[in-house]
């Protein structure tokens, strides 16, 4: 099996991914946040390196699917003059993570239930390397046999078959 290495990439920034200068935000106070958190015994351990973070920030926590809570373990932007703090929206997580934008939510879908949904989720950059990996070796069965299904049926370990619009299925 071919050697798969990540691709040398230039780390992006908060920033790149943050709603533009225009779109109105709730930010609340830090202050607030921490008398709460310091009262917490629970959480007096715990490290608060990336739960606020500027825009500058290349890591952050990841997104849980209860991300709208007030957590030590979640990242929140955090203003410039450091004194308020907002979540981050539907669509910042949604650049974070690439997924697609012909990915549509129903209307009458919860804020709570998107962010939920998107915390529980994989990066789609991820499913789109695992895809062109997929993509790669159909190619390769493609150029050496004419028929592509019959020709991976034979030489795949899991069982495939043809749905009738033509994709590829594994047989469970």
């Amino acid at each position: 099996m071919e050697n798969y290495n990540a691709p040398n990439v230039k780390r992006k920034k908060l920033k790149d991914f943050l709603d533009s200068k225009h779109v109105q935000h709730e930010w609340k106070s830090v202050d607030a946040w921490m008398q709460s958190f310091n009262s917490r015994e629970a959480w007096k351990e715990r490290s608060l390196e990336k739960t606020f973070v500027t825009k500058e920030a290349k890591k952050i926590h990841a997104i849980p699917s209860r991300y709208r809570s007030h957590s030590a373990s979640s990242s929140y932007v955090l203003s410039d003059d450091k004194k308020s703090w907002r979540f981050l929206t539907i669509e910042e997580i949604r650049r974070i993570l690439s997924v697609p934008e012909s990915l549509v939510f129903p209307s009458h879908t919860p804020m709570t239930r998107i962010v939920e949904f998107l915390g529980q989720s994989v990066d789609c950059r991820v499913i789109q390397a695992i895809g062109n990996v997929i993509g790669k070796t159909l190619y390769k069965f493609a150029t050496k046999s004419g028929d592509v299904v019959q020709s991976i049926s034979r030489k795949a370990v899991q069982p495939l078959s043809e749905s009738t619009s033509g994709q590829l299925e594994l047989v469970i």
